[in-house]
């Protein structure tokens, strides 16, 4: 049974995180500050599943990506931006 939990949380953490992937291109080669918003989005929602240290560096990374939408000027970034900006410092 431990190792079917195992099997499944792995392939959901890996799906989890290659949604992350398709959104940073997206975010990076072709400016699209929804991707960035999308791609913060999925990183975060990745800090359910991770150690309580790493939790911090999952905050600061969606905070970046929050950061590139605002500075594309994607509205909804921005105001998640205000959420997360103690998270940059």
């Amino acid at each position: 049974m431990k190792t079917m939990t195992t099997i499944i949380l792995l392939f959901t953490i890996q799906s989890c995180a290659t949604r992350v992937v398709k959104w940073s291109h997206q975010c990076r080669k072709h400016q699209n500050g929804e991707a960035c918003y999308k791609a913060g989005l999925k990183e975060y929602s990745l800090i359910e599943e991770v150690k309580r240290l790493d939790q911090k560096e999952i905050k600061r990374n969606s905070a970046n990506w929050f950061k590139a939408g605002c500075d594309l000027k994607h509205e909804d970034s921005c105001k998640k931006l205000k959420t997360f900006e103690r998270y940059l410092k």
